[in-house]
């Protein structure tokens, strides 16, 4: 994710749903992307920190969708 590029990224663990909800709804829809390490690593979900690349990008959630056990968000980036 690069700043001013706009992706649709796909939110399956419910925690982290959560937070982007109360985010959004509080007028904070910021948030940070990291780009994971492997390829071929496809979980949705990151628990150890050394699986993604430390430096990411500041991303604004300009939409939100929420579905039964997935949220689809419209993100863009703003700076790295």
């Amino acid at each position: 994710m690069f700043p001013r590029f706009v992706k649709m990224v796909e939110v399956t663990d419910k925690s982290l749903m959560s937070l982007i909800k109360q985010k959004c709804d509080l007028a904070l829809p910021y948030a940070g992307a990291f780009l994971k390490k492997n390829d071929n690593n496809e979980a949705d979900v990151i628990t150890n920190l050394d699986d993604i690349y430390n430096i990411g990008t500041f991303v604004q959630i300009t939409e939100f969708q929420e579905f039964n056990n997935r949220m689809r968000l419209i993100i863009q980036g703003h700076r790295r």
